[in-house]
């Protein structure tokens, strides 16, 4: 990562961090969060169920799937990372079915949709402008940027519906929402660890602010208590890399 990069990455986290402040202020946001009866026992479900995802994923990294679905996964391949984050998803919904709970638990709160709109169209609009795209964009976009937005969209719900939904609003409930953002902040660095690993510059300088871009999508969830908000930022934030 380049000084500018650098820049414009501290820069948006800053944006988004002052946009979460003053979106705190919005009666919109001020309703109850989404509650369990047995926080421990949830928390344990989030963890096992993380801890099968995270199997799955890693024996299609290793090749157990075929090496050139293992390639592109390490290589951060859109295709495949929609594939494996689709997987998790499918993992979530089915225990969801099974323990006949409610997509609200999963951060998908009806109450809190209008208000985590706002916010996460704040987001993005913010992160165009930061990053100067803002004019390439009104002239218009490639097939292949087009599909790339798809993509990043979709992995992006289905990995924050997992994450910052299912998982963090058990752990938090459990351990509070401070270590409940701090360890699932953790968990999804595991989670994308093939990309980590694989990084070619700057590992540690790459670790640094992929952690603190985690712990601020967790923040952005508690903020808006739902995973919409999040999930666009993340989205558009990921998908400007693209567009040329």
């Amino acid at each position: 990562m380049d000084s500018r990069a650098l820049i414009l990455t501290l820069s948006e986290i800053l944006g988004v961090a002052a946009i979460l402040m003053l979106a705190g202020l919005s009666p919109r946001l001020n309703i109850p969060s989404v509650g369990f009866k047995y926080p421990r026992r949830e928390g344990l479900a989030a963890l096992s169920l993380f801890i099968l995802i995270l199997v799955l994923k890693s024996l299609l990294a290793l090749g157990t799937a075929g090496a050139a679905a293992a390639a592109d996964l390490r290589s951060g391949a859109l295709e495949m990372r929609l594939i494996v984050a689709g997987v998790g998803l499918g993992v979530i919904i089915l225990a969801l079915l099974l323990r006949r709970q409610p997509p609200r638990s999963t951060g998908w709160y009806g109450k809190a949709l209008g208000g985590t709109l706002r916010v996460g169209f704040s987001l993005v609009i913010l992160t165009i402008i930061l990053r100067g795209k803002a004019l390439l964009l009104l002239n218009g976009i490639t097939p292949e940027e087009a599909r790339g937005l798809v993509y990043w969209l979709g992995i992006c719900l289905a990995e924050e519906t997992i994450f910052r939904g299912y998982i963090q609003l058990r752990l938090s409930w459990w351990w509070g929402n401070r270590w409940g953002l701090v360890a699932t902040a953790f968990l999804f660095l595991l989670w994308e660890w093939p990309l980590l690993l694989t990084a070619q510059t700057g590992l540690l300088l790459n670790l640094a602010m992929s952690i603190l871009r985690v712990l601020l999508l967790g923040w952005i969830a508690q903020k808006s208590k739902h995973i919409l908000a999040p999930a666009l930022y993340r989205a558009i934030s990921q998908w400007l890399y693209l567009v040329q």
